[in-house]
């Protein structure tokens, strides 16, 4: 699930810059603990995703099967942030392009990043 919007939920950036420009320009400042009105912070999604980690990681440490993860991009930082016990500050600089690949590989002792943000499956559709 990616991250809740609450009440900005459906609309546009320049919608929000518009309506409360002053709120927008904390959203925009990288404030991890801001949350939308109604929403929830990138804080409260970083959080979310280590009941993520908690079902994947004993699939991992069993070798019991690879594991695909389907989500928005937001969540797929947070995810690979979470993974990788990498520092939160971190959120926003992993860029996740639409419809792209990425492949972290699960150890007892930690994770790998094994392919990121790959797009090259869309250069044969003329998508990228």
């Amino acid at each position: 699930r990616e991250q809740h919007y609450g009440d900005w939920e459906g609309r546009s950036y320049e919608e929000v810059q518009a309506g409360t420009p002053e709120l927008y320009a904390r959203l925009m400042s990288g404030d991890l603990r801001f949350a939308p009105p109604g929403g929830e912070s990138i804080a409260d999604l970083l959080n979310r995703t280590r009941q993520v980690e908690a079902l994947l990681r004993p699939m991992a440490e069993d070798h019991a099967a690879d594991t695909m993860v389907v989500a928005h991009a937001g969540s797929i930082r947070a995810l690979a942030v979470t993974l990788l016990k990498l520092p939160r500050s971190t959120f926003w600089r992993l860029k996740v392009s639409p419809a792209s690949l990425s492949v972290i590989s699960l150890y007892a002792d930690g994770a790998t990043v094994d392919l990121w943000n790959d797009t090259c499956h869309l250069e044969a559709a003329g998508e990228r």
